[in-house]
C-alpha cells in the first residue's frame, strides 16, 4: 500500500487563537523561558478552591479540574529545583475549569527564579525586572 497523507477536512490554516498561542509560546521561548506542560487535573482540597469534581478520577491525586495553573506549574518548578537545577524558567498556557457552570478560560502562568550559568557567564539572576520585560514583549506584541 502507498504510503499517503490523509486530506485534511474542515477549514484551511490555523484558527486565530492557534497563531496567537503559537506566537505566545515563540516569545517567552525566545525569552529563555521553556514551556511546562502538566495535567489539567489536581487533588482535592489542594490550595486552589476545588474546580468541577471527576466522576472517574485517574487516582486521587487527579481528582478535580484545575481553577488555576499555578499549583502545577510551581511543583514543575520544585521538581527541577530538587533534581539540581539552579535556575528555573518555566511558562505554561491551558484550560482553567471555574466550575458552577460557567465556561472554560485561557491562561498563561509563568516562574521564574534562580541563577542561570556559572561566574564566568555574567548571567542576572532572575528578578522581577526580567519577568516584567517578558511580560511587557507579551502585551506589545
Amino acid at each position: 500500500m502507498p504510503s499517503t497523507i490523509p486530506a485534511a477536512g474542515g477549514a484551511e490554516g490555523l484558527r486565530p487563537g492557534q497563531v496567537r498561542d503559537r506566537r505566545l509560546r515563540d516569545i517567552l521561548a525566545g525569552a529563555g523561558l521553556d514551556e511546562a506542560i502538566t495535567y489539567s487535573f489536581v487533588p482535592a482540597g489542594g490550595p486552589v478552591a476545588a474546580g468541577p469534581v471527576l466522576a472517574n478520577p485517574l487516582s486521587e491525586l487527579y481528582a478535580v479540574m484545575r481553577r488555576s495553573l499555578v499549583p502545577n506549574l510551581a511543583a514543575a518548578a520544585e521538581f527541577n529545583v530538587n533534581r539540581g537545577a539552579r535556575s528555573v524558567r518555566l511558562f505554561e498556557s491551558g484550560h482553567l475549569f471555574p466550575g458552577s457552570g460557567m465556561p472554560e478560560v485561557e491562561a498563561l502562568a509563568m516562574v521564574t527564579g534562580g541563577s542561570d550559568g556559572g561566574p564566568w557567564d555574567r548571567r542576572a539572576e532572575s528578578d522581577l525586572l526580567g519577568l516584567k520585560g517578558e511580560i511587557e514583549s507579551l502585551l506589545a506584541d
